[in-house]
């Protein structure tokens, strides 16, 4: 090998090093947003959007994968389409701010980032790098609901009405409910750990991930994080259905027991007290999830409409569902995008999964998407970055594994 080859060769491996560094950053920014800057207002006393950053690195990114990157561009024209029209119902309703259109560009990045993830799943270091960066929500919840360091990670109480008594809730670097989009997919990783210590460490992670949950009091929060547990257990292959329904079948023989022990140990907790208290969040969110299917064939609605109808019927101000906030921000096109880009693409994985064709990589986003999927149906979240990051993840996957189809059938 002479001289010029070997410089080729160096200066490949150099590019390699650099787009991955810049990808787990970028990867980093989006999973840890608020933790981050909580971490960082906490400390310096300066609030700085680190998120803002994503711009300056992942152009760079999806520029050097642009030969590779897995998303078409009928797939493009729906996102497009999509933000399109939530930014019409932005310059038209006056509930919504100019200031949201820069939010709702925003999720270009994200979404782009997590196609681009699609293409180094095949990294061992990516899933470790995964396990480490999880550390930090951990850390920060435990020594913030513990009051371990007040005078730097102090809890944040929210005022909650609850039966006509003002009752405190407590969060610590963002809303209590959106709170578990920083800690569910730590879960999956389980099946990609290896050493002692790394298994010791997320099995901490997961038990501190668990109490910081209970702490803050948000019931969906702990339901999704057991669900995702159940789902990760599932398609791996280590439970079953049979043993999915001999499970149930215990749970509804043994509830007698399973309640009087929950009297014992969790009488009187704050999470105990907030699942025996529904105070109507409950039924409310089953309101927003099925407003959109209710006026489906509205048409008023499939303009953008916004959400003053929906206060007027159920209160509570924003529908708690995304995909009534697809549809009420950006009316049928905008539905028709939801469709698309977050449900499409998870049922050709788990058609692709039938067919054996899912590996234990991909198998990993099929879990965090599914569990995201979960996620949102009772959160108002169309603009958040990690809803387009496993969105693009999604996208990315099922095109890959297509692509590698194609090129067996040729």
């Amino acid at each position: 090998m002479n001289f010029g080859n070997q410089q080729v060769i160096l200066m490949r491996i150099s590019v390699h090093k650099a787009k991955l560094s810049l990808l787990m950053i970028s990867v980093f920014l989006v999973l840890m947003d608020r933790p981050l800057m909580y971490f960082i207002e906490s400390t310096i006393g300066m609030s700085i959007p680190t998120n803002r950053l994503l711009v300056v690195l992942i152009v760079p990114l999806v520029l050097y994968s642009l030969k590779q990157i897995n998303i078409s561009a009928n797939e493009l024209v729906f996102v497009a389409m999509t933000l399109i029209a939530f930014i019409i119902g932005v310059i038209f309703l006056d509930e919504f701010h100019s200031s949201q259109i820069l939010s709702i560009i925003g999720v270009i990045f994200p979404f782009m980032l997590g196609v681009v993830f699609t293409q180094h799943l095949g990294n061992k270091n990516i899933f470790r790098f995964l396990l480490y960066i999880s550390i930090f929500p951990a850390f920060i919840g435990i020594i913030a609901v513990y009051g371990l360091l007040p005078n730097v990670f102090n809890v944040v109480n929210q005022i909650h009405m609850v039966e006509g008594s003002l009752v405190n809730r407590p969060e610590v670097f963002t809303d209590q409910n959106f709170h578990i989009m920083y800690v569910f997919w730590l879960i999956p990783l389980t099946k990609f750990i290896t050493t002692r210590n790394d298994k010791i460490l997320w099995f901490v992670l997961v038990v501190g991930n668990l109490i910081v949950l209970s702490s803050i009091q948000t019931r969906s929060g702990l339901m999704y994080y057991l669900a995702c547990f159940v789902i990760s257990m599932y398609l791996f292959k280590t439970l079953k259905i049979k043993h999915v329904l001999v499970l149930l079948l215990l749970v509804l023989v043994g509830l007698p027991f399973i309640s009087l022990l929950f009297d014992l140990l969790l009488k009187d907790t704050d999470i105990y007290n907030r699942f025996n208290n529904d105070n109507g969040t409950g039924s409310h969110r089953i309101d927003s999830f099925l407003f959109w299917f209710y006026h489906l064939f509205d048409m008023k609605y499939w303009i953008p409409y916004g959400n003053s109808e929906f206060d007027f019927i159920y209160g509570g101000n924003l529908p708690h569902s995304n995909i009534t906030a697809f549809y009420l921000n950006g009316g049928m096109l905008s539905l028709i995008g939801y469709f698309r880009i977050i449900v499409i693409p998870l049922c050709m994985l788990a058609l692709i999964r039938f067919k054996g064709l899912l590996d234990l990589n991909f198998t990993y986003v099929f879990i965090c998407s599914i569990t995201m999927l979960l996620i949102q149906t009772s959160l108002n979240v169309p603009y958040n970055e990690q809803i387009w990051f496993w969105a693009g993840l999604s996208i990315g996957v099922v095109n890959c594994i297509l692509k590698k189809q194609n090129k067996l059938e040729e």
